[in-house]
């Protein structure tokens, strides 16, 4: 497992990886187990967070929005259940292939946590075992 020194404290590479959709009180998209794939969570207002299940697809703008893919054209991303299984790294490794094809601007993507900001590259999974899961 790698680890990363932030604010002061070591992290696990490995932990939950959000981006905020700005659609309400801490809406956001997580992910943090590749079995699971992103899921929903948000916040009532307060500092508690709560999970608000699968994501589905009307989060994938959102995503793909966050990644800077929402004008890539890969097969990869037209398959929601593709999409929602991909890791945070498996989505910037195509953003680093349109870089490197069209010149475009090298995004770098951080993952909204508070206290924990990630960069996408360094959030990984293991194994992949679900059937749809990208490879």
């Amino acid at each position: 497992m790698s680890k990363i020194k932030y604010y002061g404290k070591v992290q696990s590479t490995r932990q939950q990886y959000s981006l905020l959709t700005g659609r309400g009180d801490g809406d956001s998209l997580d992910f943090s187990d590749s079995k699971v794939g992103w899921t929903k969570s948000s916040q009532d207002g307060g500092c508690r967070w709560f999970d608000d299940g699968l994501m589905v697809a009307d989060d994938v703008p959102f995503l793909l929005k966050h990644f800077g893919l929402s004008e890539v054209e890969d097969t990869r991303l037209s398959d929601f259940e593709t999409v929602r299984y991909m890791s945070p790294a498996e989505l910037i490794a195509i953003r680093r292939e349109y870089e490197a094809i069209t010149g475009a601007e090298t995004l770098k993507v951080l993952s909204d946590r508070a206290g924990g900001h990630i960069p996408a590259e360094l959030v990984k999974c293991e194994r992949r075992t679900h059937a749809h899961a990208y490879t």
